[in-house]
């Protein structure tokens, strides 16, 4: 216990932020988590059963694969429109700023938000909501990572990635169990509604921040030259593999949808196994600059690995339980390594296109990855394949290093 009450103590001591950009960024990433968690958590579960209400006769297809179509054309809207628009959205930012962009991403986010709730009864509006919610990811994460990789000290990056994670798995943890209460008690409409308010919240705290003008340029010509590197070959294949994992995450809570057939049951599930995590979060956040070795990393990669296989095999509720906290546990250190390593390397004066670049791979592979889960509807033993390929993606993240190694 010593060891937790000093993280505790020293947790405690860092404040929200070494700036006061930083502070209102950190505070902006959680506005937006809070959103994501409340919203997309129970997204997939929407989308399928929007899918099984009015797909299924349409298109003369069982419930099941119905639900599934669904849920593809939904990020096969998303994901192309967000590949298509980062690179001409990036190029935008040299004349709007940093904090303009990230409000805007949350306006977009709000009337992605907006066309949801509209979905519940007239369900071509979720097509609409697609489309604004490709916009809203082009524009925030490659702006929201560089400020971040411009703020921060590189020497205690891992302390403050470490502290913001801290924060957001919190915010994890009570998100997926009030979510479940909202909808169970008042629908999914309810949901979308708090959705939109806590985007417009976001908004203005991004635009509480003072940020120089970014000078970057950004092309596809440059993309391309920096593709042709070995280096960069093996980034992009990580950076490719960690979404297809991020997929297969986004899916699991319909997994346990179908196999619960309650959304509370959910809920409540996700937050117990989140809290147990939390511990090992604030121990990690200050032995995370310290660890050099990649040793830890690769090992985790292949735990983690190894509980994508058990999960084919689960069917009770605590057996469920059990493997999502162990999960969470070895999570903590796994993607707390990558992301350190993932800022760290984008460190420098052309931190712009890296964040761009980065994020035009993450959304031209998760197009891909909703392309291959399409093919696979017709088949049954859809479960089976996607958590084999997260077995596998997970595995490949550990090639990410940093351009100096």
């Amino acid at each position: 216990m010593p060891l937790l009450r000093e993280s505790y103590l020293r947790l405690t001591s860092l404040g929200f932020g070494r700036t006061v950009n930083l502070r209102w960024l950190y505070l902006n990433r959680v506005l937006r988590d809070l959103s994501n968690k409340l919203v997309y958590f129970f997204l997939p579960i929407f989308l399928y059963q929007l899918g099984q209400e009015h797909l299924a006769q349409w298109l003369h297809l069982d419930s099941v694969k119905a639900g599934f179509l669904m849920i593809i054309a939904y990020f096969l809207i998303v994901r192309p429109i967000n590949a298509a628009l980062v690179i001409p959205l990036g190029r935008l930012v040299n004349k709007i700023g940093y904090s303009q962009a990230l409000a805007q991403s949350y306006f977009f986010k709000a009337v992605s938000f907006v066309f949801m709730y509209l979905s519940v009864e007239h369900p071509g509006f979720i097509l609409v909501a697609g489309f604004f919610d490709g916009m809203q990811g082009a524009m925030f994460w490659p702006n929201y990572q560089a400020i971040l990789s411009k703020q921060s000290d590189v020497d205690s990056m891992g302390k403050d990635l470490g502290l913001l994670h801290f924060i957001l798995q919190f915010v994890a943890a009570i998100s997926p169990a009030l979510a479940g209460l909202l909808v169970f008690y008042f629908g999914f409409d309810a949901l979308f509604l708090v959705g939109v308010m806590v985007s417009l919240m976001g908004l203005i705290t991004a635009l509480m921040m003072d940020l120089p003008r970014e000078r970057d340029q950004i092309s596809f010509r440059e993309f391309r030259r920096w593709a042709k590197e070995r280096k960069y070959i093996k980034f992009g294949l990580a950076v490719g593999a960690r979404y297809v994992t991020d997929v297969a995450l986004f899916l699991w809570p319909l997994y346990l949808f179908i196999l619960l057939q309650a959304v509370d049951k959910v809920g409540y599930l996700y937050t117990t196994s989140l809290f147990i995590s939390m511990i090992l979060t604030a121990v990690l956040t200050f032995k995370i600059d310290k660890i050099k070795s990649r040793k830890l990393f690769k090992f985790s990669g292949g735990i983690l690995a190894i509980i994508w296989l058990i999960r084919l095999n689960l069917v009770s509720v605590w057996g469920i339980a059990l493997v999502d906290a162990f999960d969470r546990i070895v999570s903590n250190f796994h993607w707390l390594f990558f992301d350190v390593t993932f800022y760290k390397r984008g460190v420098g004066s052309q931190a712009h296109s890296y964040f761009v670049y980065s994020e035009l791979i993450q959304h031209t592979v998760m197009s891909l990855a909703w392309l291959l889960a399409a093919s696979l509807i017709l088949s049954g033993s859809i479960w089976s394949v996607i958590f084999i390929v997260a077995a596998v993606s997970t595995a490949l993240t550990t090639l990410i290093q940093s351009k100096h190694e």
